[in-house]
């Protein structure tokens, strides 16, 4: 939900060509996110392009160079900040800006030293109500209470800095 609140923001900003970094066969997580950006983009009736869904990572997790397409898109939606600060790093060293050019939106809200040189506009999970959720269900375990499995679905909320900017919608 929360790449489909960011890749919705970035249409509702007059972006209509919006790419996607991430592996969604790497992780569920992933999944999850590129599902949300997916359902954003089918739900406004904007193309998917396959050349603009970007790998991160190898086949065993391991990072990987972000190749960016000949076409490029107005914005990317990246599957985890640190992924966002990797590909706001390789568009400045070909001379694109963020967000003047393109704009880049994360996920996490986790950036320690690799901030990229514009702050960026991600999705921030609700760790504290995940965390709580997870000691409750493990007390309750520990108490003998086996029920169902569950998934559970914690939210949060987007923040909006700077690295998404506005595209003048055409007439």
């Amino acid at each position: 939900y929360g790449c489909y609140r960011l890749t919705s923001h970035l249409i509702h900003n007059g972006h209509t060509r919006i790419g996607f970094v991430g592996d969604p066969h790497a992780t569920a997580s992933i999944m999850d996110r590129y599902l949300g950006f997916y359902r954003a983009m089918l739900s406004h009736d904007l193309e998917i392009r396959p050349e603009w869904i970007i790998g991160d990572r190898d086949k065993n997790g391991a990072d990987i160079r972000i190749k960016l397409p000949e076409e490029m898109p107005e914005a990317f939606v990246c599957n985890c900040d640190l992924t966002a600060a990797r590909l706001t790093r390789t568009l400045e060293k070909k001379g694109i800006r963020v967000p003047e050019d393109v704009s880049v939106t994360g996920f996490d809200d986790f950036l320690n030293d690799v901030e990229p040189t514009t702050p960026l506009s991600t999705f921030r999970p609700n760790t504290e109500g995940m965390a709580e959720i997870a000691v409750k269900r493990i007390v309750e375990r520990c108490d003998g209470n086996m029920g169902p499995s569950e998934k559970i679905v914690v939210g949060g909320r987007p923040i909006y800095r700077q690295s998404d900017g506005i595209r003048e919608k055409k007439k």
